[in-house]
C-alpha cells in the first residue's frame, strides 16, 4: 500500500480503524469476482451495492444532487452512478437511447447502429446492448460503446439505466479502456447484479427526522453539560485497545492492532500546541479540548498520530490539528504528514500536507443545520448517553477520508437485556456500521468492529505487558 494513501486512510481513522474486507466469490459466465462483505450504501440515491475487493468509494453531495464515484482494482478504471429526474414519462429505451446517441456523436433521431458496426463518421461503435434485463426484480437496460478519441486509445463506456420510481433514472456508468475492458467488465456486470433501492422518499424522510432529532439534543446542551462529560474524561490519559480476539478468548493469543489514549480538558485554543512558545490573542480563547494520540501496526507499517482538537463554548468555532508518522519497519522510511482544520461559523478551511507534496486546502460546504465538530465528534457517544434519549440521529460531521462533511447516522438504544446503552454508528454512507457500549452513566465499555476487531478500554501497565510480551514496537 503507497503511504500516501495509508496516510489518508489512518486521517479517517482516528475515530474508528479502517475496516478489512472480507471475501466472497459470485461467478460471472467464466470469470469470478470476489466482492466485499462490505455493500456501498448511498442514502440519498437509496442505493445499496456491494463493490469488488479492492474498490474505493466516495459519495459527492452538491445541493439536491448526488454522484457516487467507483475506482476499481488498479486505479485505471471507474464507475459512476448518479440519477436523473425528467418532467415526463419515458420509456428505459429511450433513456438509454439518448445515452448512445450522445456518446457516439449522434444527432436527436440519428439511427443506432448495430452492436459490432461503427458509425458513419467512425466516432465510436456500439459493442453490445441488452434490453431485456432483469436486476433483482427490477428492468433494467444495458449498453456497451467503444468510443474514438481524439489523441490515444479508445475509451469503453458502459452504461445500466434503471427507473426506481417514476420519471427518476439512476445511471451506473462505467469507464474503462480496450485494454482492460475484458477485466472490468465482469466487475462491472457483478457488482450491478447486487444493486437494490429502497424507496428515496422514505430515506429523505428518515435523514430529515434523524437530523431534526440531532439539532434538538444539541439546542438544549448546556457548557455544564459539555463539562460534566470532559470532566468524567479527565486531563489524564483513558487508554483503549485495538485488538482481534483469538479463539481460546486468552489475551496473550490475541492479535495486537493498535491502542489510543484520549484525554479531554476546558482549556484555550493555545492548548492545541502547549509546545508553541508565542501566543497570540486568539491562543487565549476559551473552549473544550479533545486530545488523541494512537499507534496502529498495519503489514511492516507502524502508524502513529497525534490529534487535537478544540470548539468554543458556543460552538460557532473550531480548530485542530493532525500529526502522523509512518514508519516502515523493513526500510526505516518514514513520512510525515499534517491536517489543519479551521471553522468560523459556517466557514471552513482544512489543509493536508503529505511528506514533501504541496498542501491540498479545500473549502466544505456546510448547508443546513445538523453540522457537528471535531470535538463533538468524539464526545458525541457520551453527550447522548447523557441526554439518555434513544433514538435514530443523524448529523452532519468533517471526515479527513475525503475531505468532506458527510452525514453520519447514529442509532442510540438501551435494550433490557445489555443493561447498557448501546450505540450503532456509521461515519458516513460508505462505511459499515460500528457498535459501541457505554454504562448509565456514559463510561466506555467497548466497540465492536464489523470485521470482529473489538475496542476496549485497557490499564496502561497492562497494555505495556501485553506488548512487550508479544515483541511489539513500543518506542
Amino acid at each position: 500500500m503507497k503511504t500516501r494513501t495509508l496516510a489518508l486512510a489512518v486521517l479517517a481513522a482516528l475515530a474508528a480503524p479502517a475496516l478489512a474486507q472480507n471475501r466472497g466469490t459470485q461467478p460471472v459466465g467464466a470469470a469470478a469476482v470476489e466482492l466485499a462483505d462490505r455493500p456501498l450504501i448511498c442514502e440519498p440515491l437509496g442505493l445499496r451495492m456491494m463493490l469488488p475487493i479492492g474498490a474505493s468509494a466516495e459519495t459527492l453531495e452538491m445541493g439536491a444532487k448526488t454522484h457516487v464515484r467507483v475506482r476499481l482494482p488498479g486505479g485505471q478504471s471507474a464507475i459512476n452512478v448518479q440519477d436523473a429526474r425528467t418532467a415526463s414519462e419515458q420509456e428505459l429505451t429511450v433513456v438509454l437511447d439518448g445515452i448512445i446517441r450522445q456518446r457516439l456523436g449522434l444527432d436527436e433521431y440519428g439511427a443506432i447502429p448495430k452492436p459490432g458496426f461503427r458509425t458513419p463518421s467512425g466516432s465510436g461503435r456500439l459493442l453490445e446492448r441488452q434490453d431485456d434485463l432483469i436486476i433483482n426484480g427490477m428492468p433494467a437496460r444495458r449498453a456497451f460503446i467503444q468510443v474514438r478519441e481524439p489523441v490515444g486509445a479508445d475509451t469503453v463506456l458502459g452504461y445500466t439505466v434503471f427507473e426506481p420510481t417514476p420519471r427518476r433514472f439512476v445511471t451506473v456508468e462505467l469507464i474503462s479502456s480496450v485494454e482492460r475492458f475484458n477485466t472490468d467488465r465482469p466487475m462491472y456486470v457483478t457488482s450491478v447484479g447486487t444493486i437494490e433501492f429502497e424507496d428515496p422518499a422514505e430515506v429523505a424522510v428518515a435523514r430529515t427526522v434523524g437530523v431534526e432529532l440531532g439539532v434538538r439534543v444539541f439546542q438544549e446542551l448546556t457548557p455544564s453539560d459539555y463539562e460534566q462529560v470532559i470532566s468524567a474524561f479527565g486531563s489524564n490519559w483513558q487508554w483503549e485497545r485495538l485488538y482481534s480476539p483469538s479463539v481460546t478468548g486468552a489475551p496473550g493469543d490475541d492479535e495486537e492492532i493498535g491502542y489510543r489514549r484520549i484525554a479531554a480538558s476546558v482549556g484555550t485554543r493555545g492548548d492545541l500546541d502547549p509546545k508553541r512558545r508565542t501566543r497570540s490573542g486568539a491562543d487565549r480563547q476559551a473552549g473544550y479540548i479533545v486530545h488523541v494520540d494512537s499507534r496502529t501496526l498495519h503489514q511492516q507499517y507502524v502508524i502513529d498520530s497525534a490529534a487535537a482538537f478544540f470548539m468554543t463554548p458556543d460552538r460557532e468555532e473550531e480548530a485542530w490539528t493532525i500529526r502522523m508518522a509512518i514508519r516502515n519497519r523493513k526500510t526505516g522510511e518514514v513520512q510525515n504528514s499534517t491536517e489543519v482544520g479551521a471553522r468560523d461559523v459556517n466557514s471552513m478551511t482544512v489543509s493536508t500536507t503529505i511528506g514533501n507534496e504541496d498542501p491540498v486546502v479545500v473549502r466544505p460546504l456546510i448547508q443546513g443545520e445538523g453540522y457537528i465538530s471535531r470535538v463533538e465528534s468524539y464526545l458525541l457517544p457520551h453527550l447522548l448517553a447523557q441526554a439518555g434519549i434513544p433514538g435514530d440521529y443523524r448529523f452532519y460531521a468533517f471526515q479527513s477520508r475525503s475531505g468532506q462533511i458527510q452525514m453520519r447516522s447514529d442509532l442510540l438504544e438501551h435494550p433490557a437485556e445489555t443493561k447498557a446503552w448501546k450505540l450503532t454508528t456509521r461515519l458516513s454512507s460508505n462505511d459499515a456500521s460500528q457498535t459501541s457500549y457505554y454504562d448509565d452513566d456514559g463510561t466506555f465499555l467497548r466497540t465492536e468492529l464489523p470485521d470482529g476487531r473489538l475496542w476496549e478500554p485497557i490499564e496502561l501497565q497492562r497494555l505495556v505487558k501485553l506488548w512487550r510480551d508479544k515483541s511489539l514496537p513500543m518506542d
